[in-house]
């Protein structure tokens, strides 16, 4: 058992059984746990029914142990799918076995402090539920953002830091904190749409089954159930240690059901509205992505080779300002995204791109989309690829706080009256004397970032080339 002390509530430890974290410790415990369901007073012996009971009470006490709010709505979502599946003949038969298993687990629920946890005046104090929700109103943002596509597979914390997470906060996300979000984040809402559709179904076959009065069904769907629910809190799809019980609970579910006959025409039947439940459960988050982003005064449009665009201002593009920004992460800090925000609000109307590090061809195909007016910013490292962009026809080119020596100019006319060159203030590369040297012979004008030393963002967005009037 590791206890780590990165997880705690009121001083108490919060057990994580073997797991990276309780609340992956609570998932698959609640999804072992709804087969012991199948056990009832009146179908087995007392000796099976004493072993169940006291399996089952071992893991209530360890589910509450973990301190898992979403582990404990899941069981509940559990005993409702097994008591309803089954038309109420669980509850009807053995009500008395159902009141001890809940006087059972409220007790583990109270005596271990966790009832602590979702008291109301807690919650609405609890950052880990005021930043989930922050965290998941930004994901519906980035779904309408970039509906079809996604951010890309490993990139929705980072994105959503970038972009959605308000400028004054620094936590640090990896993913969205759930994962149908993560899911529609970062694969779109076409893959969304197969995934959901897929749970819907399967769901759907266990109803069926257990309906029927198939016990095991109906723990099997119990457990899918507890699954699905928990992982609306936690990013858990992606541990593949916790696929082991639903994966079972699945194979369990589809020999069930299509072991009965006419089965496969039941589940025909109930594909179009599986496939319907999907498709609206994807307009929500649409929808609901659109709604929200309207509190913002810019818009956000993620390409697919991972350039950024943001638009602040006028409707009319063609006649707003461009930048296009290569953003060393040495210079902006690790969320360039938030510089680029306090730019635009501080700027007002303006149109700026933030390309990736391997852009390949897309930010070309961006600069050349007949937008006038276009400037480049080349930061630290990126200072590198002034000569790629030579033949664009851009308005100015911007070297800012470079952190390789300069590049050799084979037609220095070119950048005639085209390129700035800003050094720190603070020379913590000792670059600034070469580049001063060759920004006199590259006919380049030089400017120094007051206070400043390699990182800007203690001067930015103040310094910006558009605030200066530069």
């Amino acid at each position: 058992m590791i206890l780590e002390s990165d997880f705690f509530f009121n001083g108490i430890p919060r057990w994580n059984l073997g797991w990276a974290t309780p609340n992956y410790a609570g998932a698959f415990l609640v999804t072992l746990l709804c087969f012991l369901w199948v056990v009832h007073g009146n179908k087995h012996k007392w000796y099976a029914l004493g072993i169940a009971l006291l399996l089952e009470t071992a893991l209530y006490f360890l589910i509450a142990k973990t301190f898992s709010r979403g582990a404990l709505l899941a069981v509940i979502a559990g005993v409702v799918f097994f008591i309803a599946s089954s038309c109420w003949r669980a509850l009807a038969l053995s009500w008395r076995l159902w009141a001890l298993r809940a006087f059972i687990f409220c007790a583990c629920v109270i005596g271990t402090g966790l009832f602590s946890r979702i008291d109301p005046g807690h919650l609405t104090a609890d950052g880990a539920v005021t930043n989930r929700l922050g965290l998941w109103r930004g994901g519906m943002e980035m779904i309408a953002s970039s509906p079809w596509v996604g951010w890309g597979a490993g990139e929705s914390g980072r994105a959503y830091m970038n972009w959605f997470q308000d400028v004054d906060r620094s936590e640090i996300y990896t993913t969205m904190v759930n994962s149908y979000l993560h899911v529609a984040v970062e694969y779109g809402l076409i893959f969304f749409i197969f995934v959901s559709l897929g749970l819907f179904s399967i769901l759907a076959m266990a109803w069926r089954s257990a309906r029927s009065g198939d016990a095991l069904a109906g723990a099997a769907g119990a457990s899918l159930s507890t699954w699905a629910v928990a992982n609306i809190f936690t990013t858990l799809w992606i541990e593949p240690g916790l696929w082991i019980i639903p994966s079972i609970a699945i194979g369990l579910v589809i020999w069930k059901s299509f072991t009965r006959p006419g089965a496969g025409i039941r589940w025909l039947k109930a594909a179009a509205l599986n496939v319907g439940f999907s498709i609206l459960s994807a307009g929500v988050l649409f929808v609901g992505g659109k709604m929200s982003m309207q509190r913002y005064g810019w818009k956000i449009h993620h390409y697919h080779g991972g350039s950024v665009e943001l638009i602040a201002g006028a409707a009319n593009k063609k006649s707003l300002p461009v930048w296009h920004l290569w953003a060393d992460t040495a210079v902006f800090g690790p969320t360039p995204g938030k510089e680029l925000r306090r730019w635009a609000v501080k700027t007002g109307n303006i149109i700026i791109y933030l390309h990736p590090a391997e852009s390949k061809s897309t930010e070309k195909i961006i600069i050349n989309k007949g937008l006038s007016d276009i400037n480049v910013i080349l930061s630290g490292c990126y200072s590198e690829r002034l000569m790629e962009y030579a033949s664009l026809d851009i308005k100015a080119f911007w070297i800012l706080h470079p952190s390789s020596m300069p590049p050799t100019l084979k037609n220095k006319s070119k950048f005639d009256n085209k390129l700035v060159v800003v050094l720190p203030k603070i020379d913590e590369r000792g670059l600034n004397t070469v580049w001063m040297e060759w920004a006199q012979k590259a006919n380049a004008r030089i400017t120094i970032s007051p206070d400043s030393g390699f990182d800007i963002r203690s001067v930015w967005p103040d310094t910006a080339p558009v605030m200066n009037g530069i």
